[in-house]
């Protein structure tokens, strides 16, 4: 496994779309990636570790469409049914792709060439009501026949042709009443049980040897240790999730992969729950479920083609997940101030987990973020409004709690008003303007009530906190165009 340090720099477009990632030495795991205005791909280049072109992409389109054609070469690579939904993926060599009412994989044909020949396997997706998965059965073709002129069988009846496909692999998902994965049977047998926490934290094996996960910010499965703190897996990413070459060992030991979702190695598709995404292409393989809510951008795009700060939890909607120390400073608007002078590290960026949330809920508890080198959980102690994070350091496991800043429960409201955090943020005529009043009303009142607790009065604390007269006085004259006394 190729150890050497990594270190990249990443360029966007206008649109905050990412351009490009340049590493220390010559082009060395660099990603290359255009784009048109829909933000499909149109040209993927990605270097490997000596800085050979491995991938060198030229999305076509079919015309007038966001569905992906071919890219490369001078045929169709890609074909869709009547949703949308890939049937035919000639780059992943995944064919006679079936779907279910709600878009979701119920058969796949993959074939895998060997060094001697080809193996083809048959695999069968069931799901709950819920639409999580619970079950896969993949089947392997061990009859005599060219397995290309053997046609794919419904999963009915399968079973009347054991001479011609085998299984090899049947799992089954134990899941709880709120779908997450407690457990992992194989071919009847215990295969792992989950370890939960705030997320997936790794899992006990058939053996009852715990493992962990080694996950970065965004989620994915970067190592597995075991109770000893020793290595047992390893791997790095690409900006699409894709496995870099030479940086990976003993992969397979973990079916999740990027972002923590499962990687199907039978198909190399990531299962998310609403729909799968392939990782060499950065695409999804099925439209947007909620894609009348997305209308400027295309279904099959992932993450708005911004994969260092947004995720998608479910494959149905992108959301942020971290800011840079620089944006939580400029944007956290006095919300969280220091309690002492605390240095800009990684740990800055839980600035931003809480701080969209201020203006319509108590700071989330337990909220959990991964950054490098640290693992931390947010708690904030309503009482006395101080925000405290627990963080354990990776590599020596060690436990600290330190308290990073106390909330200014008067400017918490006050930020609303400034339609700093409010969920009805911008001007009124934006929004529904009795909420909007509403909104402002209760805030307002909110934020008197807790300065007379410590005996002022808003003005008092605002004069305080460095605001001008002027300032305050444009505060008051806007809260009371809305029919509020101040």
């Amino acid at each position: 496994m190729n150890t050497a340090y990594l270190s990249f720099d990443y360029t966007y477009d206008k649109s905050n779309r990412l351009l490009n990632t340049v590493g220390l030495s010559s082009k060395s795991f660099d990603l290359e990636n255009t784009y048109d205005k829909d933000g499909n791909i149109m040209t993927l280049k990605r270097y490997g570790s000596t800085g050979t072109l491995d991938d060198n992409f030229t999305y076509t389109y079919y015309s007038g469409t966001n569905r992906l054609q071919k890219v490369y070469g001078s045929t169709s690579q890609y074909t869709y049914d009547a949703n949308g939904n890939i049937k035919t993926d000639e780059v992943n060599r995944n064919s006679d792709i079936k779907y279910d009412n709600r878009n979701l994989i119920i058969q796949i044909r993959n074939k895998k060439i060997a060094i001697e020949d080809s193996l083809v396997y048959l695999t069968y997706y069931y799901y709950d009501d819920a639409g999580n998965r619970i079950r896969k059965k993949v089947y392997q073709y061990i009859g005599i026949q060219q397995p290309d002129s053997v046609a794919s069988p419904d999963t009915e009846d399968i079973g009347d042709a054991p001479s011609i496909w085998e299984l090899i692999n049947d799992e089954i998902y134990s899941r709880g009443v709120d779908g997450k994965e407690l457990a992992i049977y194989l071919n009847g047998n215990l295969k792992q049980n989950n370890i939960w926490g705030l997320g997936n934290e790794g899992y006990i094996t058939n053996l009852d040897f715990p493992n962990f996960y080694v996950k970065d910010y965004l989620g994915s499965i970067r190592a597995i240790t075991d109770e000893n703190n020793s290595v047992i897996s390893a791997q790095d990413y690409d900006a699409w999730g894709f496995l870099l070459q030479s940086r990976t060992y003993e992969s397979d030991e973990s079916i999740y992969k990027f972002t923590g979702k499962e990687r199907d190695k039978e198909n190399n598709y990531d299962y998310f729950g609403a729909r799968y995404y392939d990782a060499r292409i950065g695409n999804w393989i099925s439209t947007d479920p909620l894609m009348e809510k997305h209308i400027d951008y295309s279904p099959y795009n992932y993450v708005l083609r911004n994969p260092f700060k947004l995720i998608d939890p479910d494959g149905r909607q992108t959301v942020a997940i971290r800011m840079f120390a620089k944006e939580v400073i400029y944007k956290s608007t006095r919300i969280a101030s220091p309690v002492f002078d605390i240095p800009i590290t990684p740990l800055d960026v839980f600035l931003q987990v809480f701080m969209g949330n201020l203006g319509t809920m108590d700071v989330k508890e337990n909220q959990s973020i991964f950054v490098v080198g640290e693992e931390g959980y947010l708690e904030y102690d309503q009482p006395i409004d101080e925000i405290n994070i627990t963080t354990l350091e990776t590599r020596s496991k060690d436990i600290k709690k330190i308290v990073v800043g106390k909330m200014d429960p008067v400017q918490k409201h006050l930020d609303l008003l400034e339609g700093k955090t409010s969920k009805y943020p911008g001007p009124p005529h934006k929004q529904d303007k009795e909420k909007w009043k509403t909104d402002i009303q209760r805030n307002w009142n909110q934020a008197k009530e807790k300065a007379l607790k410590i005996g002022k009065s808003v003005q008092q604390i605002l004069k305080q906190m460095g605001w001008s007269e002027e300032k305050i006085s444009s505060l008051l004259e806007r809260i009371k165009k809305q029919g509020i006394e101040p």
